[in-house]
């Protein structure tokens, strides 16, 4: 059966569209196994992301699963129809190798979707429903993804403001051991935790002027929640503060962090000042053991891995147009050598089934002779028949280029 790929992303669909589509592990099995059970896939995988719903299949109707969907998900078919993406065999390898890559991500380069496909495949094969196409096929792709990151640097630029922020800490600190402050509750902060809480950090505190607005955000992503007046005696527990808090004056000043040094020694502390005024006097970035960015130092880092990445980009689709293409012939060939294979194996049978004939006539005392002729007889008769029928067919219908191909294949 062919791979086809039926999905729905940021850039065909409407994010209220999107939010129904969005799928949990168990309704992800549920919809494997609604479309195996009705036979409508030899075999298949659910890939569900906060931007993309994608039903990689083996099937031979796209329309049928669509129809299913609607169904499962409660949504007209005609506002499915009106956004729904499909791609067969060579563009459906093509577009899942793209996804892999991270060059059809939202943002560019982005390295978690590579886990969320690899998840979404773990789930469809411990349930069995993978079926034989995608056994060969997914873990290739998943081959080649590896194959353009390493070789074109597509996901090491920072081009968020979140990405750049890790990506920073992680030139100077081991994560894992590290504890995060972060200082309001607005947007910024809530785009940069989404991020954070992924990374393995030890802790991460949020702390805000009105509690209340910190801990609902704690209480979301499991971390926690603090007033800002208790900032102070927190900052000489943790290793990376950001700050983006609304206020006419810094909330940080040179006289604090000197006290936080002397505390902490040559422990060193990374402080990302996103605030519009600065929320961190300028002067802390003259302490012994701190590091101070601010806004701007931050957007040269993303200026500078957009470009990067757009570059990287480039090289990647032309990586990708080539190992797609390799991979598509190769896949083709493998299905041409079914076909030897079952050819061989249909001839086989007939052979064993002649010669078990055969061997119980001898063992009845019949003439060796004589059941040698016949089997063979048998044998003939039994190989030509198909190929005959078809000919005659071939004949009636006027196919002269089939009639042409047979007189090819037998060297008449």
């Amino acid at each position: 059966m062919p791979v086809v790929i039926i999905g729905f992303n940021h850039r065909s669909t409407s994010i209220d569209i999107r939010e129904k589509l969005a799928s949990t592990v168990s309704e992800q099995s549920n919809i494997m196994s609604v479309l195996m059970r009705e036979s409508l896939v030899s075999g298949c995988m659910v890939l569900s992301t906060c931007n993309r719903l994608e039903l990689v299949c083996s099937c031979d109707d796209s329309n049928k699963i669509l129809v299913r969907l609607a169904d499962l998900k409660n949504i007209y078919l005609t506002v499915l129809q009106s956004s729904v993406y499909v791609y067969k065999d060579y563009a459906a390898f093509k577009h899942l190798l793209r996804v892999s890559s991270g060059l059809d991500s939202m943002l560019l380069g982005e390295t978690q979707i590579f886990g969320q496909i690899k998840s979404a495949y773990g789930l469809a094969e411990s349930l069995g429903f993978l079926g034989a196409e995608l056994s060969q096929v997914i873990p290739h792709i998943f081959f080649l993804a590896k194959q353009v990151r390493s070789n074109t640097n597509i996901s090491s630029s920072p081009v968020s403001l979140a990405y750049s922020i890790v990506s920073l800490a992680k030139s100077i600190f081991n994560l894992e051991q590290k504890k995060v402050m972060l200082l309001g509750s607005g947007e910024i902060i809530t785009k940069i935790i989404t991020y954070f809480v992924e990374q393995g950090f030890q802790e991460i505190i949020i702390a805000n002027r009105t509690f209340a607005k910190a801990d609902a955000l704690a209480k979301k992503y499991n971390v926690k929640a603090i007033s800002l007046s208790e900032m102070q005696s927190y900052l000489p527990e943790v290793d990376i503060v950001i700050s983006a808090v609304a206020s006419p004056l810094p909330i940080i000043g040179k006289g604090l962090v000197e006290r936080v040094v002397s505390v902490k020694k040559k422990a060193i502390t990374l402080y990302v000042d996103l605030g519009v005024p600065r929320n961190i006097e300028p002067e802390v970035k003259g302490l012994s053991g701190v590091y101070l960015y601010n806004i701007d130092n931050l957007q040269d880092i993303i200026n500078k891995g957009l470009k990067n990445r757009q570059q990287a980009a480039i090289n990647a689709e032309a990586m990708v147009d080539v190992e797609v293409e390799k991979f598509y012939n190769r896949y083709c060939t493998l299905g041409s050598l079914s076909i030897v294979r079952d050819f061989r194996r249909q001839i086989e049978l007939v052979r064993d089934e002649v010669m078990q004939n055969s061997l119980q006539a001898l063992h009845q005392g019949q003439d060796a002779t004589y059941v040698l002729q016949e089997s063979l007889r048998q044998l003939t008769n039994k190989i030509l028949h198909r190929p005959t029928v078809s000919i005659r067919k071939a004949i009636i219908a006027q196919r002269d280029d089939l009639l042409a191909l047979t007189k090819d294949f037998f060297n008449l």
